[in-house]
């Protein structure tokens, strides 16, 4: 395997002519503390972040067969890096590992060349800025299919008193942790260094469907019914919890707090008032480093 890194589609392989030779960045990341931030308890109480956003300096040179070959080489580095919003950022290391985060350019190509003509070389530095400090793997999705469960209100059963004396079984309010079933649950292992946010996506048809992280004690729910061919959608935005079913809004009937995967095993449980047919919930996610 070699060195690569491809950025805005760009691929920088060291063997076409473009080389890195120093990366600056990619193993350190700012510590938020609160002497620095906010008053409070380190990592700043406001935004909830340990840690700050990661600043990325690449340095590298170009080298041309000749004049017009270098030149178009230098106009493809320039506008890879150009001042063209936010891209991920790939990096592959010499054992195969690959590693996204995604970047954007915060200066121009800095590049140093000869004027003397035919020019062929030149040094170059390019500095990029994270909005978020984790490098991440590919995607991984682990599903809690209840399908097999039953079409029954999930609930506790109880005795209640008839006038006439005698004791009726019948059904009382839905309870968060109800006696579990072998497919109400699912385990993922998070391999990454910190706590992941993932994606929910809820698949009807279920009445109040609720998520809940055994391991961490952490759930929520959503006071409404996803049908047949419905998917509900929970998920931290810009640090906001959003919750959407099939494009619409429906934050107001969320209930409890989003549910991040913390290092190491999760037990996640998928329950609801009522369900039937092929309901499951996809937890989509990725393991996040903090250095290469």
């Amino acid at each position: 395997m070699s060195f690569k890194i491809v950025y805005n589609g760009y691929e920088i392989d060291n063997t076409n002519g473009v080389k890195i030779y120093n990366m600056a960045g990619v193993d350190s990341v700012e510590i938020r503390t609160s002497e620095d931030y906010l008053t409070g308890t380190d990592g700043g109480a406001i935004w909830e972040q340990f840690y700050g956003m990661r600043t990325i300096t690449l340095e590298g040179s170009i080298v041309g067969d000749d004049a017009s070959d270098y030149f178009a080489k230098k106009a493809q580095l320039v506008e890879a890096f150009s001042l063209n919003g936010e891209k991920d950022l790939t990096i592959t290391k010499w054992d195969g590992t690959h590693r996204k985060i995604p970047a954007r350019t915060i200066g121009m190509p800095d590049i140093a060349e000869s004027r003397d003509e035919p020019s062929t070389y030149c040094t170059f530095q390019v500095q990029l800025r994270c909005p978020t400090p984790f490098f991440q793997d590919d995607g991984f999705t682990s599903t809690i299919d209840i399908s097999g469960v039953g079409g029954y209100p999930v609930g506790q059963w109880t005795e209640v008193e008839e006038e006439d004396g005698e004791f009726d079984t019948t059904t009382g309010m839905p309870i968060e942790t109800p006696v579990p079933f072998t497919n109400d649950l699912v385990d993922i292992n998070v391999l990454g260094q910190v706590n992941t946010n993932p994606v929910y996506e809820i698949h009807g048809n279920i009445t109040n469907p609720s998520v809940r992280n055994i391991t961490t004690g952490q759930f929520f729910s959503v006071n409404t019914t996803v049908s047949n061919g419905e998917i509900l959608t929970v998920q931290l935005q810009d640090g906001v919890t959003s919750a959407r079913k099939n494009g619409a809004n429906m934050i107001n009937f969320f209930n409890g707090h989003f549910i991040p995967l913390v290092h190491g095993v999760n037990t996640l449980r998928l329950t609801g008032s009522t369900f039937s047919g092929g309901v499951k919930c996809d937890v989509t996610y990725r393991n996040n480093y903090l250095n290469l």
